[in-house]
């Protein structure tokens, strides 16, 4: 899936695609609430949809409001109902960077920019029963990052035998 960004047919868009891995093409998906650029989207499994794999697009810039600490969730098994509002993230963020959290259940966006101050914190996004909710984790980037790249490193790789 694209969703938002920049494209030659517009400075920001809400538009999102979906790639059918089947059938070798991208066919149009539903348009978020929002023009958004310069955002961040994650997947995770969301106890508020059934345990489903949700996909989530929040922060960046709006082409109507500017920065913003909105957020979505597209939940693919249910489509006809689009993308849907959330909980805002703890702050108006843009550039920051985002990955599924290491119990599959949330996401982690970390950094980025707010207002014109480059960021060192970290949140995280879950989903119970009862809704979707960002938290402020206490651990910090040591340094102040945006337009940077996350990732998950499998326990594995981080010991030595």
């Amino acid at each position: 899936m694209m969703a938002g960004g920049v494209s030659k047919e517009s400075y920001a868009t809400a538009k999102s695609w979906i790639f059918n891995r089947l059938e070798q093409k991208w066919t149009p998906g539903p348009d978020m609430s929002a023009r958004r650029y310069l955002h961040q989207c994650g997947t995770f499994i969301s106890d508020a949809h059934e345990g489903r794999m949700v996909v989530v697009a929040s922060g960046g810039y709006t082409f109507e409001d500017g920065m913003v600490a909105t957020a979505e969730i597209y939940d693919h098994m249910d489509p006809t109902k689009g993308w849907q509002a959330t909980s805002d993230m703890p702050a108006e963020l843009a550039e920051f960077s985002m990955i599924t959290s290491p119990s599959g259940k949330g996401v982690i966006a970390s950094g980025g920019i707010s207002g014109s101050d480059r960021q060192t914190g970290i949140h995280e996004m879950t989903c119970t029963q009862s809704g979707c909710e960002w938290k402020t984790l206490q651990q910090k980037l040591e340094f102040e990052r945006m337009n940077h790249v996350s990732m998950l490193i499998p326990d594995d790789m981080t010991t030595c035998n």
